[in-house]
């Protein structure tokens, strides 16, 4: 429960052996910024309407992306976390 996993989520390697997961040698496909406003965007969530914004803070997102062919949409961080921030791996497995 928020803020512990938040705490551990990024800090994993603190507390058991972890490895790092690489990606392959060959060729890669850039992904190109192309910022949208989806903040607003809103959905049906536990029988009430909600935007994305709410749902990201209402369950204690770190990381969220909406990538779409070679573009990235939207980047969302939260709780110290960057692009770069090592996070444990969950539901993007």
């Amino acid at each position: 429960m928020a803020p512990w996993n938040r705490y551990t989520f990024q800090r994993t390697r603190e507390f058991m052996p972890t490895a790092t997961v690489r990606r392959d040698t060959g060729p890669v496909s850039p992904l190109r910024p192309d910022p949208q406003d989806v903040a607003a965007i809103t959905f049906e969530c536990d029988s009430s309407r909600v935007t994305s914004q709410e749902f990201l803070h209402t369950f204690d997102t770190d990381g969220f992306i909406v990538a779409h062919p070679g573009k990235v949409l939207a980047e969302h961080y939260a709780n110290g976390m960057t692009a770069t921030t090592s996070h444990l791996s969950q539901s993007v497995a």
